[in-house]
């Protein structure tokens, strides 16, 4: 008792987790006790450059689709519908806690999966701080100095595994030996691609990708809602509009609409303007091909006859 009441020493969150019960206090509040708790533990560790706390961190700056606007809808997001992998997702996370995690999820365009990630990772982590590095060198300047209790936020993963001066597994070890949590997202086919075996007589291009990938712990975010999921956006729907024309819409999945998806691609698919649709047919193109860097002006320019 004395520790926390004297205000000497910083007690263990097992100790006082044990003294807010014997003091009855509510467990809805333990919440706020165990932040201001983690951010005391915290005040004198060094802050990793350009970094924030999680809980500071806005949502649409780390990936998480703008959402359809629905008059009357309250917040620039929708409410957030739980999925059925939360409690994998937040278990995997948890480990991170003491001893470090790579969590990787999965999935198609427009599933949910950044923004399951981004509410996992909020509730798990709110005072931990939070690195969101533009490309694999700040990633590698991190861990050559790496801070405690940091999540380094890795949104399309691929963008990060450039053949040559990509992401490696070493540097994903020496973040991890040092407890730091590597959070990220993938599509299928990104993955499948770099963790296929290399073909015997091949030039083996996703190797160091491949190493990286083992280290993951990788969950599967579906395409679709399961029943279950659906009924808990039927409880959330009628305090957000936005979950209604979702649930209402039988051409697209649930987090597809909330995300505008079928909406942009009507835009597209019916713009008024042929040389913008023109322009983003051949980044669509592109992209089918395989190709993940920026296009540039000038082969836009050479795709689109008449610019």
């Amino acid at each position: 008792m004395g520790e926390i009441v004297n205000g000497k020493r910083l007690p263990s969150k097992d100790k006082l987790l044990t003294y807010l019960a014997v003091c009855r206090v509510a467990s809805a509040d333990f919440v706020q006790w165990l932040a201001a708790w983690e951010r005391a533990r915290t005040a004198d560790l060094a802050q990793p450059a350009g970094s924030m706390r999680v809980r500071e961190a806005l949502p649409r700056r780390l990936g998480v689709h703008a959402a359809i606007r629905t008059e009357g809808a309250p917040g620039e997001l929708p409410m957030y519908i739980p999925r059925d992998i939360d409690p994998q997702l937040r278990a995997a996370l948890a480990e991170g806690v003491q001893q470090g995690c790579f969590v990787l999820l999965v999935g198609g365009a427009s599933v949910g999966k950044t923004r399951t990630l981004y509410e996992a990772v909020r509730n798990t982590f709110p005072e931990w701080w939070l690195v969101h590095p533009a490309d694999s060198e700040e990633i590698r300047t991190l861990a050559a100095a790496p801070t405690a209790r940091t999540v380094v936020w890795l949104d399309e993963l691929q963008r990060y595994l450039a053949r040559d001066t990509g992401l490696a597994a070493g540097t994903a070890r020496a973040l991890l030996r040092a407890g730091t949590v590597l959070v990220g997202t993938m599509w299928p086919d990104e993955y499948a691609t770099r963790i296929a075996p290399r073909r015997p007589g091949d030039d083996d291009h996703h190797a160091s990708g491949r190493e990286l990938l083992d280290l993951a712990h990788v969950i599967d975010v579906s395409p679709a809602f399961s029943g279950v999921e659906r009924r808990r956006a039927h409880k959330l729907a009628g305090k957000d509009a936005r979950i209604w024309e979702a649930l209402d819409n039988t051409d697209a999945g649930v987090t597809q609409v909330l995300a505008a998806g079928p909406e942009l691609l009507r835009r597209w698919e019916q713009a008024t303007n042929p040389y913008g649709q023109a322009v983003i047919t051949a980044a669509v193109d592109a992209r089918c091909l395989g190709v993940g860097a920026p296009l540039t002006r000038e082969l836009l320019a050479d795709a689109v006859p008449g610019i």
